[in-house]
């Protein structure tokens, strides 16, 4: 999924969509469970 159909699909703004790609993101930097 990417940035830009968060914002279309969620109605996100662009600072959200990005959040919500990095928490969802394994190799972002931090390990998620």
């Amino acid at each position: 999924m990417t940035l830009q159909e968060l914002i279309n699909d969620f109605g996100l703004s662009e600072s959200e969509a990005q959040l919500l790609l990095r928490i969802n993101q394994p190799n972002a930097g931090t390990r998620a469970g």
